[in-house]
């Protein structure tokens, strides 16, 4: 999961990263399950729409809020995005992981703000 890199935390952000750019990068991953649809199950519309729908209204919410309130409002919106995709959404058969992981990859991955760490020279992981 790139975006939860040390160095995609750098370049998303970076101090002059607006509100605007994170709403962007939200807006262009409505592809994502617009791709799912076109190419693996024409007919759930639904499905694509109430998925990009949940993480845009997600984002919102969480760009909304103080910064220190970012993480656990996220957490909390990747539980509940669980709980939409195993009960709620019916998604196309054998996508059935794609809801949850589109959910913790937008929302907790990309918008928390955390401090990038880079290993010190010649270190290893405990």
């Amino acid at each position: 999961m790139t975006n939860a890199t040390s160095a995609a935390k750098r370049w998303y952000h970076r101090i002059d990263q607006t509100l605007r750019h994170h709403l962007a990068f939200v807006l262009l991953h409505a592809v994502q399950p617009a791709l799912v649809v076109a190419f693996f199950a024409p007919d759930a519309l639904t499905f694509a729409a109430a998925s990009f729908a949940f993480v845009f209204g997600g984002a919102m919410v969480i760009l909304a809020l103080p910064l220190y309130l970012h993480r656990p409002v996220a957490a909390c919106l990747v539980a509940v995005g669980i709980i939409l995709g195993l009960y709620i959404l019916a998604a196309p058969l054998h996508f059935e992981w794609f809801f949850p992981v589109y959910v913790v990859k937008v929302l907790h991955s990309h918008l928390v703000f955390e401090a990038p760490f880079r290993p010190a020279h010649g270190q290893r992981a405990p």
